[in-house]
């Protein structure tokens, strides 16, 4: 990298470089004065800077397999645009990353590593974003943000969030933002899923100390708060979820999918059961897609919930994964005679043969 330097390069690309050693070794990362876009796969080693001296240049910053000091780094690189993080060889438990300067921010830290504990971004002029890590859900976790001008944020995390407020263990165990661009008009924009990947935990003991400390927590922290869609995929593993849709849909404001499996008769999940008469305002929600429907009593208690609360619904979809019986098509007949404005639309799966309810 000092041969570079005397060679005033302006592209720096070192890859597919192992260090010898158990830990990680300091290597020092000369301060390149033409050098727009440097690129390191380095494993094991931990890059620092000399004490003095700048990047003037450097537009494009990536960092594999490798580490450095960003609050040494970032306020030396006046003119930085892009930074990639991936670290699969992670040491910190933080990401701090301050810049007036950078546009695009990507990190990945794999889930197999340690845990990050403390997130701080501040970036006034960052337009996108993707972090893809393993979050601490305990007390121990911080996460701030300054990023007003952001568009495009795909923020996912993995990591053990539960609750047993719902009568059974529930666990997130993946939370994902994501974003679809869109084009309405001539006016170009983006639109953001929030989806939620939920599982029965009934067969693990855990201690949950005060109910929903970490489950709901999880949910309000994501970095942008003004996403179209939530998509909830739970395993349910046959337990009634009523009651934590309608806890979520309490948070959030818009629902496309839902999977949804039957649940034992006289099981706890179902106490209490006061929230099938639960009043809940979604305004904003227009549309409804309900994956793995098989018209048990529980499901339909909880899409009449959903359509009675979300007074401007536009539209339901209803997947079935096997027929349903005579005297359930009858509670769907009247759901929709019930709500005449709202399109009901019935998919046999696999084969989607659609069956509508219009009045």
């Amino acid at each position: 990298m000092r041969a570079a330097a005397r060679l005033a390069a302006t592209r720096l690309v070192i890859t597919d470089v192992k260090l010898r050693g158990s830990s990680g070794l300091d290597v020092e990362l000369p301060c390149f004065d033409r050098v727009t876009s440097i690129t390191l796969d380095v494993y094991r080693a931990r890059f620092v800077l000399p004490p003095a001296g700048d990047l003037p240049a450097l537009e494009s910053l990536s960092l594999r397999n490798c580490g450095v000091d960003l609050e040494d780094l970032l306020p030396r690189c006046s003119r930085l645009r892009k930074l990639r993080i991936v670290a699969s060889a992670w040491k910190h438990e933080s990401l701090k990353v301050h810049s007036v300067t950078l546009k695009e921010l990507d990190v990945y830290i794999g889930k197999a590593y340690v845990k990050v504990r403390c997130v701080d971004i501040v970036t006034p002029k960052l337009e996108k974003l993707r972090v893809l890590a393993c979050f601490c859900a305990d007390d121990g976790f911080t996460l701030s943000h300054s990023m007003p001008l952001a568009k495009e944020v795909h923020w996912e995390c993995w990591g053990l969030s539960d609750t047993g407020r719902f009568g059974v263990p529930w666990l997130l165990f993946c939370l994902t933002l994501k974003p679809a661009k869109l084009t309405l008009g001539n006016n170009p924009g983006v639109l953001h899923t929030l989806s939620l990947s939920i599982r029965n935990y009934s067969s693990v003991s855990l201690d949950f100390g005060e109910e929903d400390k970490d489950f709901g927590r999880t949910i309000s922290q994501i970095p942008i708060t003004k996403f179209q869609v939530l998509e909830l995929v739970i395993e349910t593993d046959g337990h009634v979820y009523g009651a934590m849709v309608l806890y979520l849909l309490g948070m959030c404001t818009f629902i496309t999918k839902l999977v949804s499996n039957e649940c034992p008769v006289n099981c706890p999940c179902d106490e209490p059961n006061n929230w099938r008469y639960q009043s809940i305002s979604l305004v904003d929600l227009k549309e409804v897609e309900i994956h793995g429907f098989k018209g048990r009593g529980h499901e339909v208690d909880l899409l009449k919930a959903i359509v009675r609360g979300a007074t401007m619904l536009e539209r339901v979809a209803a997947y079935l994964s096997n027929p349903i019986s005579p005297s359930k098509n009858g509670c769907m007949d009247s759901i929709s005679k019930a709500y005449p404005s709202v399109k009901f639309d019935i998919y046999h799966e696999p084969s989607s043969q659609k069956r509508e309810y219009i009045d």
